[in-house]
């Protein structure tokens, strides 16, 4: 079978997924035309603008259309967009008859006016709603065409009643488990954005409590610091974790995170992690300072095996071979 992964790149996820397509003995490529290469290992990336762009992206397309057999769009976007006009392609893959998967990251679709209410960065008389209902609109017309619709985060169930969630993946074999030191702690967080993960909570409540807090920031290689520390922080405003919080599981960290309990999926009653609020912090924190040390470690090696069993590569890539394959 042959297989493209074609979006914006986030985390390094169409990577991962072409690679172990690969490995299963399938052709597999991913094409990223997001701006932002670092750290990712795309086969293909779209950077140039205008012109040349257009005429790569078109010539691309009507390569893409006519070899693979599967396709699997993030972020919302297909082969060819001209101006506001977009998935113009996909008509001539369903007649095709061409497999076509969607997968939505959250971004694309979240009001951003949501997480800056919930991070205090503007304020607002009415919180506003958490999906933007243009934006769902617009995810909606997905649905006669794709045959799979995915979504990275289950707070994005909602967007259709076909949609189903799959968590982000890593190579699991790439974060080896550590066997920590927990008699003092060392913090450490990778903020993309820092109101948006609540840094400045955690730095109050770090100085507070005189918990050592690494930042990793910029182009700053995130192994190092996860090889050092032993408590992660993740973010106190989203209401799930991210990708950094599922590398620092693997690797035996326990990681602080808020998750909004509403958005537990059925068949997942409780995440490995160490829950926290905006407002219990310092009190969370306190707490599991007190713990002994075998609790820490326990809650360590829990993690790892959550990760193993819902964000391992190896096993997500069987059941994405068989939507695949589905007629």
């Amino acid at each position: 079978m042959k297989i493209l992964y074609f979006g914006h790149e986030v985390g390094n996820q169409m990577a991962l997924y072409a690679r172990e397509a690969r490995q299963h003995g399938h052709e597999a490529i991913s094409v990223n035309i997001g701006k932002d290469v670092r750290f990712f290992s795309n086969e293909y990336n779209f950077q140039q603008r205008g012109i040349w762009l257009d005429f790569r992206r078109l010539w691309f397309a009507f390569y893409a259309i006519f070899h693979f057999d599967a396709f699997h769009f993030f972020y919302g976007v297909s082969l060819v967009s001209i101006w506001r006009f977009h998935h113009l392609d996909l008509w001539l893959l369903k007649l095709l008859r061409k497999k076509v998967v969607v997968h939505f990251r959250g971004s694309e679709l979240v009001n951003p006016d949501h997480y800056r209410y919930l991070s205090g960065e503007k304020q607002f008389e009415v919180e506003p709603e958490h999906l933007s209902s243009n934006r769902i609109k617009w995810a909606k017309s997905w649905e006669k065409y794709a045959d799979v619709i995915l979504v990275s985060t289950p707070d994005l169930l909602g967007i259709s009643p076909r949609a189903q969630w799959i968590p982000q993946v890593i190579d699991v074999s790439e974060w080896p488990f550590i066997h920590r030191d927990f008699s003092s702690p060392l913090a450490i967080h990778a903020p993309t954005r820092k109101k948006l993960k609540g840094t400045q909570f955690f730095e109050v409540a770090a100085q507070q409590i005189q918990i050592p807090l690494e930042l990793i920031e910029g182009n700053s290689t995130p192994m190092q610091a996860m090889n050092r520390g032993n408590l992660g922080f993740d973010q106190l405003i989203i209401g799930w974790y991210g990708k950094v919080a599922v590398e620092m599981m693997a690797m035996g960290i326990p990681v602080v995170v808020y998750i909004e309990s509403r958005y537990l999926p059925d068949g997942l009653s409780l995440v490995p992690v160490i829950q926290a609020t905006t407002t219990n912090l310092r009190e969370r924190l306190e707490d599991y300072l007190s713990w002994p040390v075998e609790k820490k470690k326990a809650l360590a090696e829990e993690a790892r095996t959550f990760v193993e069993t819902h964000h391992n590569i190896h096993q997500q890539m069987e059941q994405l071979l068989k939507w695949y394959r589905k007629d």
